[in-house]
């Protein structure tokens, strides 16, 4: 028993180490592998070994497939289980038949026996094939244009799998065959030659692939790059529109409110733009009543944090919100309570303009928002300061790949502390790019992630690697053929 649940750990390693091995070489969106060896260790060892491997093969199969394949999150995680079902099954057919059919018990003396079991490779290796892509169709995975070629090289890649490894397999292990005679090394010869072919031919096309994908990414990011900074250039021009504003003289609400609707760009990647008024506290109750007046609720001043304050000469609260409707919490907060947003004050009163990134009040679980603030003076003295709230989260309706894509982004500060993020990490096999991108006074660093096995470019040269990949299986059938063994005939039942 001991030695059977030692076995089945050892045939899980094997499975990963082949499905590695073929996942080097497999081409976008690298479902199907030009050469699958686990398919042809599944076959040897259950023709060794009997059913007793299975669940060894079928966990190999799971761990593999579940790290492989990405099933859409409606469609659950049953794909993993299904894909590697069809694995052992096929894996189970062909052994049965070789058993059942070959009166050589896989011994490979006879071209009786060899044959056989090229025959046998060839036609029991339509199962995992359609079963896999039955799965990967139906989950939604690859699309029917896909699905054919997926197949094709799905099932080459297992009918290469068991000429190569799983006879090089067998004739390691099978009793009564020693290692290495003259039809061993040919036969071995041959295959790993054929091997190396296929490896060579798909590694070439698979960095040429590589770069067009990453050709396609850099692409995508200049033209995303330049749309968000056409979008922000358009805001800025707004922001110093209603900055404008406020300097000429006493502006009421609804005056503003009417400016935010002709003035401001749409869609607004603003989630708001507000007001915030440097007060004396003889003028707050004046101030105080027209605000409250507007938007039909009291209005107290309060730090960020919550605190109920005293007037004071020399507070900024805000006091114009647009929109009013999702940012309630805002009227009546005074900036200048609060460290981050203080200091960002200072700096805008000194410069003409700054920014700093903080946590929004009205959405404190989000991943917060960029304040762009533009101070504004009266006959030289200060008034107050115009505030644009530039949501991080606006970049998920900004930033939007192609459909069927899955492109990613990441936005960083300077000092690569990340801001935002569309999704949780790359996958390791990613293909990246950085934008440097402006937000208002802001450089920070735009990173886009692609994984090639989700990406709507495939190999130019997919059929003229389909065809080397079935001449190299022809040639080891025919090689089989010919080393075939002493040419005698089979014994006859008696």
């Amino acid at each position: 028993m001991f030695r059977l649940v030692v076995i089945n750990l050892l045939l899980i390693l094997a499975y990963l180490l082949g499905g590695k091995m073929a996942m080097a070489f497999s081409l976008p969106p690298g479902y199907a592998m030009p050469i699958f060896p686990p398919a042809g260790l599944a076959l040897a060892a259950v023709l060794l070994g009997g059913w007793r491997y299975l669940p060894g093969l079928w966990l190999g199969s799971l761990i593999f497939n579940a790290a492989v394949v990405s099933p859409k999150p409606d469609f659950g995680h049953w794909l993993p289980y299904s894909i590697a079902t069809g694995s052992a099954v096929q894996a189970w057919i062909a052994a049965a038949l070789l058993r059942r059919f070959d009166q050589d018990d896989g011994g490979f003396r006879h071209h009786q026996s060899v044959g056989l079991f090229v025959l046998i490779s060839f036609s029991s290796c339509l199962i995992a094939a359609t079963w896999g892509c039955g799965s990967l169709l139906q989950a939604g995975v690859i699309s029917q244009q896909d699905c054919g070629a997926n197949w094709f090289s799905w099932w080459l890649g297992d009918v290469l799998g068991c000429q190569i490894f799983g006879l090089m397999i067998l004739l390691l292990f099978r009793q009564g065959l020693k290692w290495p005679d003259r039809r061993a090394a040919i036969v071995a010869g041959g295959f790993l030659a054929s091997f190396l072919v296929c490896c060579l031919v798909y590694s070439q096309e698979k960095r040429t692939v590589n770069q067009r994908i990453q050709d396609h990414l850099e692409d995508y990011a200049d033209i995303q790059v330049t749309q968000l900074t056409r979008i922000l250039s358009s805001h800025l021009t707004a922001l110093q529109a209603s900055q404008a504003l406020f300097r000429q003289g006493e502006v009421s609400h609804e005056e503003f409110e009417r400016f935010c609707r002709t003035a401001m760009p749409y869609p607004s990647a603003f989630r708001a733009l507000q007001y915030a008024s440097l007060i004396q506290a003889a003028d707050w109750p004046r101030i105080q009543a027209l605000a409250a007046d507007h938007y039909h609720r009291p209005v107290t001043l309060r730090s960020p944090a919550g605190a109920i304050l005293q007037p004071l000469d020399g507070m900024v609260p805000v006091i114009y919100i647009c929109p009013f409707s999702g940012n309630e919490e805002v009227l009546g907060m005074v900036m200048s309570a609060e460290m981050e947003r203080g200091a960002a004050l200072a700096r805008a009163k000194e410069r003409g303009s700054s920014s700093v990134v903080i946590k929004l009040v009205q959405d404190p679980q989000g991943p917060g928002a960029l304040l762009f603030i533009l101070p504004v003076q009266r006959q030289g003295r200060d008034h107050g300061f115009v505030v644009a709230v530039f949501d991080l989260r606006i970049f998920n309706s900004l930033l939007i790949g192609k459909e069927g894509e899955s492109i990613h982004w990441s936005l960083h500060e300077r000092n690569g502390a990340t801001l935002l993020t569309s999704s949780p990490e790359p996958e390791a096999d990613s293909i990246s790019c950085s934008r440097e991108v402006a937000v208002f006074d802001q450089n920070w660093s735009l990173v886009f992630h692609l994984n090639p096995r989700q990406a709507e470019i495939s190999a130019q040269n997919r059929p003229l690697l389909l065809l080397t990949l079935l001449l190299c299986a022809g040639f080891c059938s025919t090689l089989l053929l010919l080393s075939g063994g002493n040419r005698e005939a089979p014994p006859r039942a008696a």
